[in-house]
């Protein structure tokens, strides 16, 4: 019988909208206080409350389906757009001049991670695309939930000059990565044409991301796979608040690094110029309390 109410109300709200919903239920209301007051009887007044409850409590779970029957389509369609996307990704019209990542990593284990691209110019009348990734290398269960606290904001800035970001559209989708970790792909839909020195960026903001690393339960691997041209690439990690506690460190086909401190923050930095189609670096981080920070 609810499902039959809910239902009729669902097609009342699609036809007239939440208005006049609204309306009719402060009519019902008006009408029957007026009858209350002249009659003065009680049942009257106690139906009239129930009815009450029980049609806000009805409006609410019809709002919450609603908004999830909503959230299911939008992601629903994203993923549809990104599968088209990876069908005709297997030529990429552009190459990456300057490849910037960012990751910070505050004391709980929330991250901030941007990746910044300044891409070749390309002019023809088709449509174009950059497709950029985060992986979750993390031990806890990566539940629904979880994802849905994932946020993402995608960024194109003109010219490359100091002109400003603007917010570019983008679709976002959930894969499994070759390691069988959650991948969080975001597709930034550009114009038919780029111009020379355009630049595209993708922001996370990803609730305990690295949890495990500053909790000391395991240690995090922070990465890179190069799929197509790059020719310069930087890479900064920045620990929040770390307490003095300096960090391991193991390379992952990566000659240098660059290790500091910044006040309480301990950052690490590596780079590559032109790393051929294929390459995968990065560094490993443990965050067990072996080699307390040195004094400058």
């Amino acid at each position: 019988m609810i499902e039959k109410l809910i239902g009729v109300l669902d097609d009342y709200v699609a036809e007239h909208g939440y208005g006049r919903l609204g309306a009719t239920v402060m009519t019902v209301l008006g009408v029957g206080g007026v009858l209350s007051t002249l009659f003065g009887t009680t049942w009257f007044r106690l139906i009239s409350v129930t009815v009450v409850a029980i049609a806000a409590v009805l409006v609410l779970l019809l709002g919450i389906a609603e908004r999830r029957r909503l959230y299911a389509r939008i992601e629903r369609d994203a993923n549809m757009i990104n599968r088209y996307v990876d069908l005709v990704s297997i030529q990429n019209p552009f190459h990456v001049k300057k490849w910037h990542q960012t990751v910070v990593i505050s004391a709980n284990g929330d991250c901030v991670i941007s990746i910044e691209q300044t891409i070749s110019p390309v002019d023809d009348a088709e449509p174009h695309f950059v497709k950029l990734n985060s992986i979750y290398y993390g031990s806890m269960p990566l539940s629904e939930r979880a994802k849905r606290r994932v946020k993402q904001y995608a960024f194109f800035r003109n010219g490359g000059g100091k002109n400003r970001n603007v917010r570019a559209y983008s679709t976002y989708s959930w894969v499994l990565s070759v390691d069988g970790k959650p991948k969080h792909n975001v597709v930034v839909h550009l114009t038919s044409r780029v111009r020379n020195g355009d630049v595209v960026t993708v922001e996370w903001r990803w609730p305990k991301f690295s949890a495990d690393l500053r909790s000391a339960r395991s240690a995090e691997l922070f990465d890179v796979l190069f799929t197509n041209q790059v020719i310069d690439f930087r890479y900064e990690i920045r620990l929040k608040d770390v307490g003095g506690v300096q960090p391991a460190i193991t390379r992952q086909r990566l000659r240098s690094i660059d290790e500091r401190w910044d006040g309480d923050d301990y950052v690490v930095v590596f780079s590559a110029k032109n790393p051929a189609p294929g390459t995968r670096i990065g560094v490993e981080l443990d965050m067990q309390p072996r080699t307390k920070k040195q004094a400058v």
